[in-house]
């Protein structure tokens, strides 16, 4: 478990210290999902359900309102 204090800046952005960007093996410009819940921030890898729809379903093409359902599946997902 890595605990490290951060301070937020006067833009309201959070420097990521080392020890945090190498528990989550991040870079810069990673993309990181910050989840508020009672009171507690937990920290994730970012997936982009886009991404991860085009990966699944490759090329295959079908109507907009399978497409918006699959969507929001991929979206319920990513916050489970």
């Amino acid at each position: 478990m890595v605990k490290v204090i951060v301070i937020v800046n006067r833009s309201d952005k959070i420097t990521r210290h080392k020890e945090f960007r190498e528990s989550l093996n991040t870079n810069a410009n990673d993309e990181l999902l910050i989840i508020v819940k009672d009171r507690r921030i937990v920290v994730e890898e970012s997936h982009d359900p886009y991404n991860i729809l085009e990966e699944i379903l490759g090329d295959l093409s079908f109507d907009r309102k399978l497409r918006v359902m699959a969507e929001r599946e991929a979206i319920k997902e990513l916050m489970e």
